[in-house]
């Protein structure tokens, strides 16, 4: 099931699909009319008969996800398909390449980006019998739903920010696969240093990103230290992401793109079987965020440990993936 069928196989759907990926991988700045027409397979004249210019292609792309995430919402929360295989089949097939979109638009800091989440409409859900049901379902008997609705949100919200810091921390490949990293580190920069400079964004990035966020929901309940602190705890998550990718860089460098985001839709698929008790045991394992404490929910003793383990383990991961960069030759795109 794709989220807008009638425009699939049309020229025109081509065109606004590949001009995703290449704002997802390059930035909006750095992409061209004519590098779309590329990977569109067809003519510059034929992107432009179609979108005009390169900002109306950008907005038709902003309102395709807008599109998408209405629809999702409505058919996983208002329809009560949260539960259904087929419904979070549908989302881990669909769900990759806009949180890719996403991601880079919060990493540019969008206006589209922060327009479109403005613009959801998701408040209407709280008043609804369905969204009632469901808070008793996250949060047990007598949670707040505005609690429930936050937690859920902040899940949403992290693996987009998740997706963002991967954006971040897959730069330093996307320079090694166009031949620049020889350029770069022919001058007096060390492998190591460039690797880090990248990394550091990757790593403060969602620190940003996160507190903005938990800022502008806790003003808005009016309970701005605790749901700021809540958002944050994401952190160790997200950079879980972050220490995978720069493991893969080191490791396997040109397949370091695919399998990260791979990873990151697997995580997404297990946290939503998660939330909805439909897997346990060691499957649960399998994603960061599974092990985040619902710390506006309560009912986590000791919130602390798991977020240090996290953190220790993300560090792991990336110590050990730098260690990797610094033994193996230059990978570029062949």
């Amino acid at each position: 099931m794709r989220p807008i069928s009638e425009e699939d196989l049309t020229t025109r759907a081509r065109i606004r699909d590949a001009a995703m990926a290449l704002f997802a991988e390059q930035g909006v700045k750095a992409t061209t009319i004519r590098g779309i027409a590329e990977a569109a397979k067809v003519s510059p004249g034929l992107v432009q008969h179609h979108f005009g210019t390169k900002e109306a292609l950008r907005l038709a792309c902003d309102e395709y996800v807008l599109t998408y995430v209405r629809r999702q919402v409505t058919t996983g929360v208002t329809d009560r398909n949260l539960d259904n295989p087929e419904f979070i089949g549908d989302v881990h097939r669909t769900a990759p390449p806009l949180m890719k979109y996403l991601g880079r638009a919060l990493v540019e800091g969008s206006p589209a980006a922060a327009a479109m989440f403005d613009d959801l409409g998701l408040d209407s859900q709280l008043d609804t019998p369905q969204f009632q049901e469901l808070a008793a379902t996250l949060g047990g008997p007598g949670a707040r739903i505005s609690d429930v609705f936050f937690t859920f949100m902040m899940y949403v919200l992290s693996q987009l920010v998740a997706g963002a810091a991967l954006v971040s921390a897959l730069r330093a490949r996307g320079e090694e696969a166009a031949g620049r990293a020889e350029l770069l580190l022919s001058a007096p920069v060390g492998r190591l240093r460039w690797a880090l400079s990248h990394l550091a964004y990757a790593i403060a990035g969602p620190v940003l990103l996160l507190g903005v966020l938990g800022a502008a929901a806790g003003l808005a309940t009016g309970d701005l230290a605790r749901v700021t602190v809540a958002t944050l705890a994401y952190l160790p998550a997200v950079w879980i992401v972050v220490g995978i990718a720069t493991l893969l860089f080191g490791l396997l460098p040109r397949l370091a793109a695919a399998v990260s985001w791979t990873v990151l839709g697997l995580f997404l698929v297990v946290d939503l079987l998660a939330e909805f008790d439909l897997a346990g045991g060691l499957m649960l394992d399998l994603s960061p965020f599974v092990h985040v404490p619902a710390l506006l929910l309560g009912g986590t003793p000791s919130p602390a440990a798991p977020l240090l383990a996290l953190t220790a383990l993300a560090a792991a991961l990336a110590a050990a993936g730098l260690a990797l960069l610094r033994r193996r030759d230059l990978a570029p795109s062949s």
